[in-house]
């Protein structure tokens, strides 16, 4: 597994140095950073998790074209 750290100056977010998050699980240690957003906006589809409800819901109310799946759900596959 290849590790990269990137440390922003103050003031700087995710989407002033990327314009999309790498592949996988990242370990975003801080908060606020932007990172949710980068992804949001970046040109793929994406599954984003978040630990607290209010924050989809808020992100949702940004971003009306993402969808915030919450609690038990069921899909069909032909």
């Amino acid at each position: 597994m290849i590790m990269r750290m990137l440390n922003l100056k103050e003031g700087q977010y995710l989407g002033d140095v990327l314009d999309k998050l790498p592949c996988g699980i990242i370990d975003k240690t801080y908060t606020a950073n932007g990172g949710t957003t980068v992804e949001i906006n970046a040109k793929r589809d994406s599954i984003i998790v978040e630990s607290l409800k209010s924050v989809a819901y808020c992100k949702q109310a940004k971003f009306p074209n993402i969808i915030v799946v919450n609690g038990d759900i069921e899909v069909e596959f032909e």
